[in-house]
C-alpha cells in the first residue's frame, strides 16, 4: 500500500487556499499533472505546501552558507535516513555548485575517512544538530568557518531539511531507482553527464 497522496482538484480549495495553491503551482514546474510528487502530495494542504515552498526558497536564495555547504546537507542526511529519494535531483545540484564527486562517493557509502576537513566537519556537524547533541567545539568550529549569521542560517536550514525529507518517508515519496542512481553516478565518473544550470533552480 502506498501512501503517498494523489494530487487534489484545485476546485477544492477558495480564498486564501486556492492563492496558496496556485502560488506553488506557479512555482513548482509540472506540480498539478504529476511531475513533483512530495508538493504534489502536500497541496492537499495548500497553506502548509505553501510555507514550506517559502521556506526552501529562502533557504536557497538567502543563506550565507555557500551552495556547496547546503547541498552537502542533502548528501549526510541522505545517508543517515537511508533515503535516496532527491538524490537524483541533489546530486547534479550539488557538483554543479562544486561539491566533490569524490566526497559524494564516500559520503553515501559510509565512508567518512575519505571526506576532507570540511566536509567531514560540516557532516559531523548536521549530525549533531539533528541528534540534539551539538558540542561547544563543533558549534566553534562551524561559527570559525562560516561567522555567526551563517552558523544560524546553516542550523536552521539543516532542520528544515530534516523535516522535508522526514515528510517524504512519511507521505511514502519513492526512492530513487538503484540502478538509475548508479548509472547517474557512473556518468559522472566518466564525464558522459552535463551539469545543470546551478541557477536554474533559484526560483
Amino acid at each position: 500500500m502506498s501512501r503517498l497522496p494523489a494530487v487534489p482538484d484545485r476546485s477544492r480549495f477558495s480564498g486564501e487556499e486556492l492563492e496558496a495553491f496556485d502560488a506553488v503551482a506557479e512555482r513548482v514546474a509540472g506540480v498539478t499533472t504529476g511531475g513533483h510528487a512530495y508538493y504534489g502530495a502536500m497541496l492537499n494542504s495548500p497553506m502548509f505546501a505553501a510555507a514550506l515552498s517559502n521556506m526552501g526558497r529562502t533557504v536557497r536564495t538567502k543563506g550565507s552558507y555557500t551552495p556547496a555547504q547546503r547541498e552537502w546537507v542533502d548528501m549526510v542526511l541522505s545517508r543517515d535516513f537511508d533515503y535516496t529519494g532527491v538524490l537524483l535531483h541533489h546530486v547534479p545540484d550539488a557538483l554543479a555548485v562544486g561539491v566533490r564527486l569524490e566526497g559524494i562517493e564516500a559520503i553515501l557509502a559510509g565512508r567518512d575517512d575519505d571526506l576532507d576537513d570540511e566536509e567531514r566537519e560540516l557532516a559531523t556537524y548536521t549530525r549533531q544538530v539533528v541528534s540534539g547533541t551539538v558540542t561547544d567545539e563543533s558549534w566553534q568550529a562551524i561559527h570559525d568557518r562560516l561567522g555567526l549569521e551563517a552558523t544560524i542560517e546553516y542550523t536552521t536550514f539543516i532542520l528544515f531539511l530534516q523535516l522535508v525529507l522526514r515528510l517524504h518517508q512519511a507521505l511514502d515519496v519513492p526512492q530513487a531507482p538503484p540502478e538509475e542512481l548508479e548509472k547517474m553516478m557512473r556518468d559522472f565518473r566518466d564525464g558522459t553527464r552535463a551539469l545543470p544550470d546551478p541557477a536554474a533552480g533559484l526560483r
